[in-house]
């Protein structure tokens, strides 16, 4: 075991303990429906394997992996599967009529954006590093990530600020506007 992994155990021991005796366990409900264990597990199975295809097109050819489309279709399957089986159950794990209700969608969106957003600096930087530096040697290669680096910090700490604003569409112009800014 790591220094990392044993540094975690003092911490995870005294979270456990405080949840233990700090919370007072609910009493037990007999008219509880039962839980939709195949829905949840085929909803996070689903979005697992889509996050990993979104995550190793990159690496692998989008079109041309057979891995990609694999995770890609067998996760939109379950997806499909999981709605299916949402709609028709008696008690569902997730109430697709909650999920649908008005500021969830527009969030969700949102959340989205903002994750394609993170996913396309990951995407550009080491492309954009490969190109450069393929020209210019790996000599000059910590002064551009220094220089990358200190503009998205400057950025956590003004999206912080604008997120706290009573109104939220600065942040989304804001944030829109620095996306396309390096474009």
């Amino acid at each position: 075991m790591g220094m990392d992994l044993l540094a975690n155990v003092p911490l995870a021991v005294s979270m456990a303990l405080c949840l233990r005796f700090g919370v007072r366990p609910d009493p037990v409900n007999p008219a509880r429906p039962p839980a939709d264990i195949f829905g949840l597990a085929s909803g996070g199975i689903a979005l697992a394997l889509i996050y990993a295809a979104l995550d190793q097109g990159n690496r692998l050819d989008w079109t041309h992996s057979g891995l990609v489309w694999g995770l890609l279709l067998s996760g939109a399957l379950l997806l499909i599967a999981f709605l299916v089986h949402e709609l028709h159950t008696p008690h569902p794990g997730v109430d697709l009529r909650v999920a649908l209700a008005s500021p969830l969608p527009r969030l969700l969106l949102l959340i989205a954006f903002l994750r394609l957003t993170i996913l396309s600096t990951s995407y550009a930087i080491p492309q954009f590093s490969s190109r450069w530096f393929g020209v210019f040697g790996h000599s000059r290669s910590g002064r551009t990530l220094v220089w990358i680096a200190v503009p998205q910090l400057f950025v956590c700490f003004a999206a912080g600020y604008l997120l706290r604003r009573p109104t939220r569409g600065w942040s989304l112009r804001s944030a829109s506007s620095a996306s396309a800014a390096p474009a």
